[in-house]
């Protein structure tokens, strides 16, 4: 079983955000940004004010992502 880690973006985290994005040919979601770590490797990042995600096509994401929906959605209705 995998360990999946939630947590917010930091500023030291911009470098493998970029990266994170080029990896999925996409814009580095803007704002404050939730992060997604899949056994300790950065998987997912979204953006907590636009929603837009960003993920590691090599990694198997769609669960982290939901819970990043599910935080997200915590952090921005209270």
């Amino acid at each position: 079983m995998s360990e999946i880690t939630i947590r917010d973006a930091r500023e030291e985290d911009a470098g493998a955000i970029a990266r994170l994005a080029a990896l999925d040919e996409s814009d580095v979601p803007g704002g404050a940004a939730l992060l997604g770590f899949v056994d300790g490797e950065l998987a997912v990042a979204r953006s907590l004010r636009y929603g837009d995600t960003v993920a590691d096509p090599f990694m198997r994401t769609s669960d982290v992502i939901d819970l990043l929906d599910l935080r997200a959605h915590q952090a921005t209705a209270g």
